[in-house]
């Protein structure tokens, strides 16, 4: 369930920065600031996947997950699983638990859109919270099996394995920015113009 519809961050883009994309391939924001590709399940909390590819692409993507917090507790795990499950993101994992004892889940790659991780670089799991609209207060994560999801919660995977980098979680830019980069580009039109 989507908080913002996609239009929303569509026509901002549109009118400040002179782009057009079409509504339904256009993250949106969630209320927190994360730039949300998609969004999945049904419920009074939300939870958050970040993934951060630094390893081959560079690229960061934020995902929601909508869930009943009064429901069967949830995982980190099962949010990835979740979203995996509503939309293109796909991922591989490893259970390294032992039989008869509860799931030990390594994430061994993830793919979105014809992103993927580096699985021989590994990846390593942060867990944490928004402040202020414009970044996550990480923390080392538990692992992806070993935490539960609560209200907020912002499970990171980075690509490469390190506990010295924090993921990159992708913020929506502030208004500001958006005039700067808008204001850019129509100078760039107007020099190419003024050659012609």
């Amino acid at each position: 369930m989507q908080r913002f519809p996609t239009t929303v961050l569509t026509a901002t883009l549109t009118t400040v920065g002179g782009l057009a994309l079409p509504a339904d391939a256009a993250p949106f924001a969630a209320d927190n600031g994360l730039l949300i590709e998609y969004a999945a399940g049904g419920g009074d909390a939300t939870g958050y996947l970040v993934l951060d590819l630094a390893a081959t692409s560079g690229n960061s993507y934020a995902f929601s997950l909508d869930f009943d917090p009064t429901g069967p507790t949830l995982t980190g795990y099962d949010l990835i699983q979740q979203i995996a499950d509503a939309g293109p993101l796909d991922f591989t994992a490893t259970d390294f638990g032992n039989t008869g004892e509860p799931s030990n889940y390594f994430i061994d790659n993830v793919f979105y859109q014809g992103d993927q991780g580096d699985a021989n670089q590994f990846f390593a799991q942060w867990e944490g919270f928004v402040v202020d609209n414009s970044s996550v207060d990480w923390q080392i994560g538990q692992g992806v099996s070993n935490v539960n999801l609560t209200d907020g919660l912002v499970v990171g995977l980075r690509n490469p394995f390190s506990f010295d980098d924090e993921p990159n979680a992708p913020f929506v830019p502030e208004p500001a920015s958006l005039v700067v980069l808008g204001l850019g580009g129509m100078l760039l039109l107007r020099r190419s113009s003024l050659r012609v």
